[in-house]
């Protein structure tokens, strides 16, 4: 079970020029709690500047909450990050492929990196289940936006992890890119992983999503699942219904 208990967090930007220095502070996280089952696929919804990625940073290990905790399988990230890392896998944009190696390199280095015993299977197995065969032996460089996704998303489950955390994962794919994604979700929920992922596409999070938790302004504004929030915003479209929900 992923547990996200009271998390805070606040960043400090300074500008103009010495001696006429201004430091402006955004809270960007205010005491969120919620919790993401096994076996369960958990929608993380707001609009652009929730809070929605810094809550996944910190989950993922990446940056330290100013307080409260969070815990991966009973292991807390902030103290053994690196611990709770092995048992995720975490895709939060497609930044950082290395674009002189091929998409199955790519997809490789990540297997070798978690030390997997036959790295060269694994790295075939998720080539198979996203379906790159036509662009694995390609170098990276010169991807569009949709492919450079996929193989990103190919390393962060190379490893066959029992906790996924995705960013916004289908930014730039087209219609059967998202189809795919979707069927894959619904076939890591049904071997039992915890899969949490931010989405902007209504569609796509009353279709996959068992239970949904709803960021505004660095709070928690809803926590349940799709029918309860209907029911509590007294409206059928999950569209308008999270529009009501953050007061828009």
């Amino acid at each position: 079970m992923i547990k996200i208990t009271d998390i805070s967090k606040r960043y400090e930007v300074k500008t103009g020029s010495w001696p006429f220095i201004k430091t402006q502070v955004t809270q960007a996280n205010q005491n969120i709690s919620f919790e993401c089952q096994p076996g369960k696929i958990h929608g993380l919804l707001g609009v652009n500047g929730a809070g929605k990625s810094t809550a996944l940073k910190i989950l993922s290990g990446l940056i330290k909450s100013d307080s409260g905790q969070i815990t991966v399988n009973d292991i807390n990230v902030n103290q053994h990050p690196q611990l709770a890392q092995q048992q995720m896998g975490i895709f939060l944009n497609s930044d950082g492929l290395y674009p002189k190696l091929t998409a199955r390199e790519n997809i490789r280095l990540f297997a070798d990196m978690h030390q997997l015993p036959d790295a060269d299977k694994a790295t075939d197995n998720i080539i198979e289940e996203l379906h790159l065969r036509p662009i694995a032996e390609r170098r990276t460089e010169g991807f569009s936006t949709g492919q450079k996704m996929k193989v990103a998303l190919a390393r962060a489950l190379v490893h066959n992890p029992k906790y996924v955390i995705l960013d916004e994962p289908t930014r730039g794919l087209d219609v059967m890119s998202i189809k795919l994604l979707r069927e894959y979700l619904l076939k890591l929920k049904a071997k039992g992983c915890c899969v949490l992922f931010s989405s902007h596409v209504m569609q796509e999070v009353e279709k996959v999503c068992d239970a949904i938790t709803i960021i505004h302004d660095g709070q928690v504004q809803f926590d349940g699942n799709v029918e309860t929030l209907k029911s509590n915003m007294q409206d059928q479209d999950l569209e308008n219904a999270f529009m009501l929900a953050v007061g828009a």
